[in-house]
């Protein structure tokens, strides 16, 4: 069973690094939209996943980078942001 994972506020959040055994997944190119924004920018994200201080919690760290992100949002600071948290319990939820 697969579930996801309490959120935790205190885990989730901005990193400056990644975890020593995160491993990069993918890399996706999209258009980047914000509220504030006018236009809209391609921008890609890259997708990291690791265990997080538990052998069965999982985590996927995405960091999202462009050409044009300072020139539309001067305070941007790239950092991986936590975003997804699987709990892999066994099989069934009581286990």
């Amino acid at each position: 069973m697969v579930s996801t994972y309490d959120a935790r506020p205190d885990w989730m959040g901005p990193f400056t690094t990644l975890p020593r055994r995160a491993i990069k997944v993918g890399i996706i190119d999209h258009i980047f939209n914000e509220i504030m924004m006018q236009y809209s920018i391609g921008v890609s994200t890259e997708i990291y996943i690791t265990h997080l201080n538990f052998s069965n919690v999982y985590v996927t760290f995405i960091k999202t980078e462009g050409p044009y992100m300072k020139d539309f949002m001067p305070d941007y600071q790239k950092s991986y942001d936590l975003v997804l948290m699987l709990f892999i319990r066994g099989e069934g939820l009581e286990t």
